[in-house]
């Protein structure tokens, strides 16, 4: 895989021959902390889409997505790096927006 697929969840190339795969939606949690019952439901959806592709975890974390209110993208230049961008608030849509905003810089 050698771009970002979106098929009810990520699977994210990161180097060779190894993947990020994520994320779930959860709103209600108390810390963030991953859950067993997070990583179940990321292997199910794994398993339904690689079927009998074999795979090896490597590391199982969690974070919190940020947002910001009305779900709009904030987009801005770095006051220290004046060749730096920064991109926030794309929520879920992130990988699809990022790549488009980047084009109107």
């Amino acid at each position: 895989i050698k771009d970002i697929v979106k098929h009810g969840i990520f699977i994210c190339p990161i180097e060779s021959n190894r993947y990020w795969v994520g994320s779930g939606y959860e709103r209600d949690f108390e810390d963030n902390l991953p859950t067993k019952e997070g990583k179940n439901k990321l292997k199910e959806q794994l398993a339904n889409i690689l079927k009998s592709t074999e795979y090896k975890i490597i590391q199982h974390i969690s974070g919190i997505r940020p947002s910001v209110k009305g779900r709009k993208p904030l987009l801005g230049k770095s006051n220290k790096y004046s060749s730096m961008y920064l991109f926030g608030g794309l929520g879920t849509k992130g990988s699809s927006l990022a790549p488009y905003w980047a084009e109107h810089l």
